[in-house]
């Protein structure tokens, strides 16, 4: 989609990304990122029933949130159309794939998982685990550093959540997804701001 949108405008081509990138998901970990900042104690009633309590952060926030990570992928895309190479695509499939890792990550290490939570959706294997951190991990310092931002932000989501008195719940796990991948964009653009290149 990239290649065929930059024929038109290297813009245009990133906000088509965004548009695959959000259909491909299904906007869940925005819709996780939205519903765990302004209203858990609605969204995830079935999740924390007697843990029920108030939006820690609110609406507004919520929005705000949602509207950085986007902006976060459109500028990312649009530098990776203009470069369009291969260490710039691995740097992308790396960030996504912290992010989805980081749910086996948390379910792994939860000390108060509950029915119906999100060890449903997100078996325990911690073997597998490993595996796969072993491997993002090597990969991402081959390709780029910067994605170490990564791991570190997936330590301080879980540290978050075991804070939480909702526990691993799906909403949290879903808002976690869209933390770590905005993170992981982010550090990327910022490396590649400070490098001697710059964004050429």
């Amino acid at each position: 989609m990239l290649r065929i949108a930059s024929v038109v405008d290297i813009w245009f081509a990133a906000l088509a990304g965004v548009v695959v990138w959000t259909l491909i998901t299904r906007a869940r970990p925005l819709a996780g990122l939205a519903a765990y900042a302004s209203a858990p104690d609605e969204d995830d009633r079935t999740e924390v029933s007697q843990y029920a309590r108030p939006s820690p952060i609110g609406m507004p926030m919520a929005t705000i949130a949602v509207a950085l990570l986007l902006l976060t992928q459109l500028v990312l895309l649009m530098l990776l159309t203009v470069r369009m190479d291969y260490a710039e695509w691995a740097t992308l499939a790396l960030a996504l794939g912290w992010a989805r890792f980081a749910p086996l990550v948390w379910v792994n290490t939860a000390t108060r998982l509950r029915a119906g939570d999100a060890a449903r959706l997100w078996p325990a294997d911690r073997a597998m685990t490993a595996r796969w951190a072993v491997v993002l991990f090597a990969a991402s310092l081959a390709v780029d550093w910067s994605l170490l931002a990564a791991p570190i932000t997936v330590m301080g989501w879980q540290a978050w959540l075991r804070r939480s008195r909702t526990g691993i719940s799906v909403t949290g796990v879903l808002a976690g997804i869209a933390v770590v991948e905005g993170v992981a964009l982010a550090a990327v653009i910022m490396r590649g701001m400070l490098s001697p290149l710059g964004m050429e």
